[in-house]
């Protein structure tokens, strides 16, 4: 039970939710590295630790009245074991959404969008239960966390913290070279390219896969990848693809709620 209370001191700061030690960097390095998010502190879990546990997200759940903006993994395999934290993010801060404080959510999409046939509405219902559970400002599809049936290795899969770390097998063929999540992640930061030509491979290989997978989706394609995302038929919230116009996103949410008298900007700072 949690009372309906407003945190009006919020700072330009932000926290990170998610066992994956691999997508949290990328998050945290994609954001340091955007001068519009000079001066922001990322909360991220951890602490450096070789795994994150589910402890230390709780940790960080109740730190999350003073950030404007909450960053959360959603993924269908882990997310049961997350779910008592984030209920209890969203309890401290449900009088704060859309308002004093966003939800940005990055997650996997539903399991029968890989089935023959399928179309894009099967987003429909996903997005709405995102947007009622977790008050959504904006979901990010990540075509690197959705696996399905059949898509995972023994070896691809940490059981300890169910975080998959093998490239999807539909993707291998598009992405060899590439041994697993960490490499692709890499890939499309531009680490051994530049940031524009990830991203142009990125899209390049997102418009072939969305494509083959929605072929009514052709005439709509180039709106997949603009800042407002692709909207579903009889859903408001629109679906984004990380890691297109993240940075945008969240840079855009965190001004917000500006104070009136903001301090000097600090640098980038992940905690």
């Amino acid at each position: 039970m949690y009372c309906m209370l407003r945190h009006a001191i919020r700072h330009n700061k932000l926290h990170v939710f998610t066992l994956d030690k691999i997508l949290a960097g990328d998050i945290t390095e994609r954001l340091k590295a955007d001068p519009r998010l000079a001066g922001v502190q990322a909360v991220v879990p951890g602490g450096g630790q070789s795994k994150i546990k589910v402890a230390d997200l709780e940790l960080l759940a109740k730190d999350t009245v003073t950030s404007r903006v909450i960053i959360m993994d959603v993924r269908r395999v882990s997310l049961p074991r997350v779910m008592g934290v984030y209920n209890r993010v969203v309890g401290y801060n449900r009088a704060d959404f859309n308002e004093r404080c966003h939800t940005v959510l990055i997650g996997d999409g539903p399991l029968s969008m890989l089935n023959p046939g399928a179309k894009f509405e099967v987003f429909a219902a996903h997005l709405a239960r995102f947007r009622m559970d977790f008050h959504a400002a904006a979901y990010f599809y990540d075509p690197f966390l959705h696996y399905g049936n059949g898509e995972l290795s023994v070896g691809g899969l940490d059981f300890d913290d169910d975080i998959a770390q093998s490239v999807p097998q539909r993707l291998a063929a598009d992405l060899q070279g590439l041994s697993n999540i960490d490499a692709v992640r890499r890939r499309f930061r531009g680490e051994d390219t530049s940031p524009q030509q990830a991203q142009a491979m990125f899209i390049e290989l997102m418009r072939r896969r969305i494509a083959a997978a929605f072929p009514a989706e052709k005439p709509h394609l180039d709106e997949f990848f603009r800042k407002a995302g692709r909207t579903v038929p009889g859903e408001t919230l629109a679906l984004n693809i990380y890691p297109l116009f993240f940075e945008e996103r969240i840079a855009d949410l965190l001004t917000l709620m500006r104070p009136a008298k903001p301090k000097k900007d600090r640098p980038f700072s992940t905690f």
